[in-house]
């Protein structure tokens, strides 16, 4: 089962915040999170870059995206701390 809360993605500050079981079912609803928003990928968006972010001082593992939309350049935060590191 696959929690989605938080916020809008925009910031770290304002991340989505997935709980998944397992990374491939967290790293699927990041990409299912960015079509429900975005569009079809490698239709309305592409995949520039993916940023794994750790921040020690608040213990949280961070997923930066960085999409190329068909008029901006965006960048979504994803709180990934709940499933980082599980298989």
């Amino acid at each position: 089962m696959v929690t989605v809360s938080g916020g809008s993605g925009a910031s770290k500050e304002d991340a989505i915040i997935i709980v998944a079981p397992k990374e491939s079912i967290g790293v699927a609803a990041e990409y299912e999170i960015l079509e429900e928003v975005y569009g079809a990928k490698d239709h309305d968006w592409k995949l520039l870059q993916q940023t794994l972010i750790h921040d020690e001082d608040k213990g949280k593992q961070y997923d930066l995206m960085t999409i190329q939309g068909k008029s901006s350049e965006y960048e979504v935060w994803f709180d990934i701390t709940a499933f980082y590191g599980k298989y």
